[in-house]
């Protein structure tokens, strides 16, 4: 069985020869395990250790240019492509600091962002594209169409705090970006299939939760949240993609209005903020698949034991009648060692669902 069928089976909760593996890793991480493993710094992690899953995705930023504010050496400030000023540490990896948007207003939004998101084929490097895809199809892996959905697209233009507050004040203008953010998407989607391009899913990333509670109410999610999810996800399941939706957080309050939406596999499950797969498993396993929950900081720590016994007492359930892939609840943390990293791989690769 290749990486594409065992994938692919278990997001649809069929029978799989074993657990699949995906991973995120922090740039710190990817780059110690490939020089610890001795590999050109370049390297691909994914093919390092043959992970099953390759995402593709495509620049949906408003295409400004990228400008350095300032630096020293302790720190840089930039504005990157949607217009954001962040703040990066030079001597450690963390995300970086939002310190201000440009789209903090319905009028800058309407007047110098939103013809911004027109969809045009400049915003895809086809060639690169092409030569990727067509290496991970003869590689047998499982890949992903990925982007931002609209949640997580619309503070990137307004900020979070603008964001959440219009959701009371001016929830006509959020509905208007969602839609911008949703058709440029769909756009993006149809030109790579129109190239020839047959992805097996769809990968959105929105982080709509934190540590305690989702940012948005169900009732609110539903308003102006779903429709645009759910036209995400009749054109994943036309094209016959399987659709998996990325947020951390506590997500427990929007599940079955995620699930009415159409997504198929829910990620990365953060052990962090309470969430546990194995209760998953039990309320809605008939319904949405898997991937995550292994907490993040064991690998930190290079926690072999803490690790061994997190992973067999999740799989055991998660993965009883396939519904589950393996993968942190986060991104592998930097200070993880080679030999912490492939002993979690064997143990998965290994592991019988009894």
């Amino acid at each position: 069985m290749d990486s594409r069928e065992r994938v692919r089976r278990a997001i649809r909760r069929q029978e799989t020869d074993r657990i699949p593996c995906f991973d995120h890793f922090w740039r710190e991480a990817r780059e110690g395990l490939v020089l610890e493993a001795g590999a050109h710094p370049d390297a691909d992690i994914n093919d390092l250790f043959d992970l099953d899953c390759r995402c593709l995705g495509f620049d949906q930023s408003p295409r400004l240019d990228v400008k350095t504010l300032r630096e020293d050496d302790r720190e840089i400030v930039m504005q990157d492509s949607w217009g954001i000023t962040i703040r990066h540490f030079r001597h450690k990896q963390t995300t970086g600091e939002h310190i201000d948007f440009l789209a903090k207003t319905p009028e800058i939004w309407r007047t110098s962002y939103r013809p911004r998101f027109a969809f045009k084929p400049e915003r895809i490097n086809l060639d690169r594209a092409r030569a990727l895809y067509d290496y991970w199809r003869r590689q047998g892996r499982y890949v992903f169409f990925q982007g931002l959905e609209p949640f997580e697209a619309a503070w990137h233009c307004c900020g979070p705090e603008e964001h959440l507050a219009a959701y009371a004040e001016d929830p006509e203008w959020i509905a208007d970006i969602y839609r911008v953010h949703t058709d440029l998407w769909l756009q993006a989607f149809a030109y790579f299939r129109e190239k020839g391009f047959r992805f097996d899913g769809v990968w959105c990333w929105g982080d709509i939760a934190y540590k305690n509670a989702t940012m948005v109410s169900p009732k609110a999610y539903r308003e102006l949240l779903l429709p645009c999810h759910k036209q995400i996800c009749d054109a994943a399941h036309a094209a016959d993609c399987d659709t998996l939706f990325h947020s951390d957080g506590h997500l427990q309050a929007l599940l079955p209005h995620l699930i009415e939406a159409g997504w198929d596999c829910l990620q990365p499950i953060e052990v962090k903020a309470g969430m546990d797969v194995r209760e998953l498993k039990a309320q809605i396993g008939g319904r949405m698949s898997f991937m995550g929950n292994i907490d993040a900081r064991l690998y930190a720590a290079n926690d072999l034991e803490g690790l061994e016994r997190e992973l067999r007492a999740k799989m055991s359930v998660a993965a009883k009648g396939s519904g589950y892939i393996y993968h942190s609840d986060h991104s592998v943390p930097p200070g993880v060692k080679l030999a912490t990293y492939r002993r979690v791989l064997e143990i998965v690769r290994n592991f019988k669902v009894s």
